[in-house]
């Protein structure tokens, strides 16, 4: 379960990722985003904690990562190449 200081960040937008099996096969869908920028005691540089949400899955993919996610352009490049959310297969 998500928490619901991550479920009501506010969205900042929607863009296309992919959502990947554990098989690797994978989908694209549009994701409503969202992110929150985080110190955690003893890090002199911020983390961030970015939120994907789909209408096709309960829970939304929550990524902690120190790549800046202040804008919807940010939220879609967290990661090289398409946006690997993974899901059980």
């Amino acid at each position: 379960m998500v928490s619901a200081g991550i479920r009501d960040l506010p969205r900042l937008g929607t863009i296309e990722a992919t959502r990947f099996t554990h098989d690797g096969e994978g989908a694209p869908y549009i994701a409503e985003v969202s992110s929150a920028r985080v110190m955690l005691p003893g890090r002199r540089e911020p983390l961030w904690i970015a939120v994907y949400r789909c209408a096709d899955h309960a829970e939304p993919m929550v990524l902690l990562t120190t790549h800046p996610c202040d804008t919807v352009e940010e939220l879609g490049t967290c990661w090289p190449g398409p946006l690997p959310l993974f899901t059980r297969a």
